[in-house]
C-alpha cells in the first residue's frame, strides 16, 4: 500500500473486501488514501516555459499522441510495443512511481496517466486543448527558434 497499490487491488489479490484492507491499515497507523488522491510525485513545472530540448521534443510527442483529459490528466496511449516511450515520458516528468497499463485487444495498448492541475493549466496557457480540434496552432508560438526541431522530432 505504502509502494503505491490501491487498498482495492491489494483486495483483489487477497481475495477479500477492500473495507477488511483499510481496516486492517488504519490499525497499524497507516494513512488512508482517499479516492483520487495521488500516489505518486510529480515535476508539475515540468512544461511551465519550453526553454529547453527535452520540454520542446515531449511537447511534440503530446501533441501527436496524448491529450488532456478533462480532469487534468495528460494522457498518453501508444501500441504495446513503444512502452519504453512512456517510461521516457514518466522519466521525463520526474514520476516516481508510474503506472503504466495494457489492454488485451487484438491490437495491445499501453496507456500513461498522471494528474496535474498545474501542468494542465500550463499546457492550455499555450494553445494546448483536450481535442485537438486543429486550434493547436497557437501552440507553435511558444517554442523558441533554436528547439523548433526538436518539437518536431518529437511530433514525428
Amino acid at each position: 500500500y505504502k509502494s503505491g497499490e490501491s487498498a482495492r487491488s491489494i483486495a483483489i489479490s487477497l481475495n477479500v473486501d477492500h473495507r477488511t484492507v483499510k481496516r486492517i491499515l488504519k490499525s497499524y497507523d497507516v494513512q488512508i488514501k482517499h479516492p483520487g488522491t495521488r500516489n505518486y510525485k510529480l515535476n508539475e513545472n515540468i512544461f511551465s516555459k519550453i526553454d529547453n530540448i527535452e520540454s520542446a521534443y515531449w511537447l511534440g510527442f503530446l501533441l501527436a499522441d496524448g491529450h488532456l483529459t478533462a480532469k487534468n490528466g495528460i494522457k498518453i496511449s501508444l501500441a504495446k510495443y513503444d512502452t519504453h516511450l512512456l517510461i521516457k515520458f514518466a522519466k521525463f516528468v520526474n514520476c516516481d512511481n508510474p503506472k503504466i497499463h495494457g489492454t488485451k485487444r487484438r491490437h495491445p495498448k499501453a496507456t500513461f496517466l498522471v494528474q496535474s492541475k498545474k501542468i494542465g493549466d500550463d499546457l492550455r496557457s499555450i494553445g494546448f486543448d483536450e481535442w485537438k480540434n486543429g486550434s493547436n496552432s497557437d501552440i507553435l508560438k511558444h517554442i523558441p527558434n533554436e528547439l523548433f526541431n526538436h518539437f518536431i522530432r518529437g511530433y514525428f
